[in-house]
């Protein structure tokens, strides 16, 4: 027959249990509240100030231009559906 005493467990198992359930407890929080500070901390990216390129051209190439550079090509289009398929 087993006595009440061989049912309780030994203050070393048990208090050992709660130390690391408060570890786990305090490196929750811990987590928790770095998590949100990061959030509400955020660091925004500074716009990179870059020199305004005026050497560009804007206008826009006539068809036989285009042709001539390789930019446009006298051939039948490829068909939408054979290159999905």
């Amino acid at each position: 027959m087993n006595s009440s005493s061989d049912r309780v467990k030994p203050p070393e198992t048990y208090l050992n249990r709660r130390k690391i359930i408060k570890a786990a407890i305090a490196s929750g929080n811990l987590l928790a509240t770095a998590g949100t500070y990061c959030w509400f901390n955020r660091t925004s990216t500074p716009m990179a100030e870059t020199a305004k390129l005026d050497a560009i051209a804007t206008t826009e190439l006539t068809e036989d231009q285009r042709l001539a550079s390789g930019f446009l090509v006298n051939e039948e289009k490829t068909p939408e559906r054979s290159v999905l398929t």
